[in-house]
């Protein structure tokens, strides 16, 4: 019996991370399962490499794309050419590209499955009861029709958090007959895990992992809170690429309080990521004052290397940080309210609750990928033996 064909297709492969979900995902059905794992898409520049994240996992490129094109003909000519071999289609995101290449797959291949991965953030649901934000009336009449077949050919499909449950369960009534909850997880090569569970002692560090400068990673009002600490004696690092514009409000805050330029640090970009969790695992807290978030995935990552975790609630959230003595919830728009979050942790200390091997044990027990993949499998196989 050959394997199963599971397809990931990604317009921009530049524009995915291999440890997160798409890469993840068909590696450790590859790895584990009779399963012949493949990720197909575009690429911006020709002379982009792939790391070596998915050794399990075989990632072709149909050719280069601009951020700038939205339907891809390549990508529907090899939907359209490669469909009967494809077992199990992956698609990302409930958007048009996805209903039209899921409609023109099972068009192709009325017996295979095809698998949605929301990866939904929930902001649209929260606010208008849509998983896409078509923008105007006009762009979802435009749609309507795809939108209408895709909702019935859809095999099956995943939300990460249990709110995105609720809210699809109310709204999405067809959708979420076929619904299950997928939480995101966590990838650990042996060297890493051998740091986590022989982790180095902690230091007086406040870290923050992400795009720094960004609306959504709200990075401008952490730094305000930081400035109208008093002097103390922690360490603030922020680990991540900055946007450029960003770089004058960096420069002010140095301006204005001279004496944060030996303890307010900027790394930069750090692909590596045994140096990554080598910042995890020596920061007491881990701060992630985020305007919105799909999963937080980096907050599991904190987590895992026994940080106390500051963070504003997104979707998320009620699942990663169920227990009150891991963490602290601010509201992200309050400077006031950060400020008051670092003081009560520089000031008085982390709470005798607790303890950094909860926060450890509680991901490994739930949140790495080798427990999401065999869930998904779970549920594609009954798909596949009664087909």
């Amino acid at each position: 019996m050959r394997p199963i064909k599971f397809v990931t297709l990604f317009q921009d492969l530049e524009n995915i991370h291999l440890i997160k979900d798409v890469g993840q995902i068909p590696e450790m059905l590859a790895k584990n399962y009779p399963v012949d794992s493949e990720i197909v898409g575009l690429k911006r520049s020709s002379d982009y490499s792939f790391s070596s994240e998915v050794p399990h996992c075989k990632i072709t490129t149909l050719g280069t794309t601009s951020e700038s094109q939205y339907w891809q003909k390549k990508l529907l000519s090899y939907i359209y050419n490669n469909s009967s071999d494809i077992d199990i289609l992956n698609l990302y995101h409930y958007s048009p590209q996805t209903f039209l290449f899921g409609i023109l797959y099972k068009l192709r291949n009325p017996k295979g499955i095809l698998y949605v991965k929301l990866d939904n953030d929930l902001r649209s649901l929260e606010s208008k009861g849509e998983l896409y934000n078509y923008g105007s009336l006009f762009g979802k009449l435009k749609f309507m029709f795809f939108e209408f077949l895709f909702r019935r050919v859809l095999s099956i499909a995943s939300i990460e958090t249990t709110r995105g449950m609720e809210l699809i369960q109310r709204y999405y009534k067809d959708i979420s007959k076929k619904l299950f909850l997928l939480p995101n997880g966590i990838s650990l090569t042996d060297d890493i895990q051998e740091m986590i569970m022989n982790p180095p002692e902690k230091e007086n560090i406040i870290l923050s992992v992400g795009r720094l400068g960004t609306i959504q990673k709200n990075t401008g009002r952490f730094l305000e809170a930081i400035k109208l600490l008093p002097k103390n004696d922690w360490r603030f690092i922020f680990v991540g690429p900055i946007e450029q514009s960003f770089e004058k409000e960096i420069s002010r805050i140095y301006s204005e309080r001279p004496d944060l330029k030996d303890s307010l640090i900027f790394t930069g970009a750090v692909e590596n990521r045994k140096e990554v969790f080598g910042y995890f695992l020596k920061a007491k807290i881990f701060c992630l004052p985020s305007l919105w978030e799909s999963f937080g995935l980096v907050t599991i990552e904190a987590m895992i290397s026994g940080c106390y975790i500051i963070t504003s609630e997104y979707s998320s959230t009620a699942d990663i940080l169920p227990s009150k003595s891991m963490r602290i919830f601010v509201n992200p728009e309050s400077i006031d309210d950060m400020l008051a979050a670092l003081k009560q942790v520089i000031i008085y200390g982390l709470p005798e609750s607790f303890k950094p091997t909860e926060g450890r044990d509680f991901v490994l027990n739930h949140f790495t990928w080798e427990k999401t993949s065999k869930k998904l499998w779970d549920k594609l196989s009954i798909l596949i033996n009664h087909g």
